[in-house]
């Protein structure tokens, strides 16, 4: 009788050893076929090394939430350093390689490892059959530039906590909607990640109406302004004349680089923060709400009800 158990693959393999081993929190998890995620945290005690081996059609993204990681991809003797404010995309088309971490002390380590053709699959739900559709998905993917096998990216604070949330995963407690939040959070995370432009070329036909790097410059200023002061932001007047432009462009060509208005970053980071603060149950309602210089805690309950449709206590009890 012939076997059509499908062997388990090099990174899954890989991975499932790395969370079985002693002295330190390992968490694997199989998302889904040639989709997997794996958390490992060290204590104080002492530091961990992985090799883990990677498969040559496989994108490895790598995260650091708490200390410090070195990290060596393939065919490099250069050791990048990991921590909160950045993340890794590593990836050796067509060639098998070995990925080589080093943790510290109270660190943890998060990897998302996806294959090229899962990836591409992810895609083609929503971009159809058409010539054209496949040819926007082509160019779309050219965004992780997968002939390259390592690059960084800063880890921006959306980018966290959707990560965060990833790994957490609060509030599921059976298998399949544990499953579909994950796919969710990854579908969620590489939209974000692959946001933005890709050459010049692809940004002018993205955004017209930014024709200069100065300009552009100018506008990604702003909006790290007001997310580094989401409790006292400038008003538009002031944010202008921070950055060096006019109102009616700054507020213009916002929403033309972001999709959303000054305000709708705002309000959204501001929920994402507070959702991320609720997550981790360190602080109330009325503590978040002063966190994010709400001076009257019904306005912040009922922006959050506007953004989430659920109030932040039932949001909790939820948890």
């Amino acid at each position: 009788m012939k076997d059509n158990t499908r062997p388990i693959d090099l990174v899954e393999k890989g991975l499932m050893e790395i969370a079985q081993k002693k002295h330190f929190k390992g968490r694997f998890e199989k998302i889904d076929e040639e989709l997997f995620i794996l958390e490992a945290e060290t204590g104080g005690d002492s530091k961990r090394s992985f090799l883990i081996p990677v498969a040559g059609n496989y994108i490895i993204f790598l995260f650091c939430p708490e200390g410090k990681i070195l990290v060596r991809g393939p065919l490099s003797e250069t050791r990048h350093i990991l921590t909160e404010k950045n993340s890794f995309l590593l990836s050796k088309p067509n060639q098998d390689w070995d990925l080589y971490t080093l943790v510290e002390k109270n660190s943890v380590l998060q990897v998302i490892a996806v294959s090229i053709g899962k990836l591409h699959s992810f895609f083609g739900l929503f971009v159809g059959e058409s010539a054209d559709n496949s040819r926007n998905s082509r160019e779309y993917l050219k965004g992780f530039r997968v002939n390259s096998y390592y690059s960084e990216k800063t880890a921006t604070p959306v980018i966290k906590v959707c990560i965060h949330q990833l790994f957490q995963a609060h509030g599921m407690v059976d298998d399949v909607s544990r499953s579909f939040f994950r796919k969710s959070k990854i579908l969620e995370f590489l939209a974000i990640y692959m946001n933005g432009p890709r050459t010049e070329e692809t940004w002018v036909n993205h955004c017209p109406y930014i024709i200069d790097s100065l300009q552009e410059e100018k506008i990604r200023n702003a909006e790290q302004i007001i997310l580094n002061n989401m409790k006292n932001p400038p008003t538009i007047r002031e944010l202008a004349k921070l950055v060096g432009t006019n109102e009616f462009r700054l507020k213009s060509d916002f929403r033309n680089i972001f999709g959303e208005t000054i305000y709708g970053r705002l309000m959204r980071y501001r929920m994402d923060t507070a959702r991320d603060l609720l997550d981790r149950k360190k602080l109330q309602v009325q503590e978040v709400s002063e966190r994010l210089g709400y001076s009257n805690s019904s306005h912040f309950i009922s922006a959050f009800k506007k953004q989430f449709g659920i109030t932040p206590k039932k949001y909790l009890q939820g948890n």
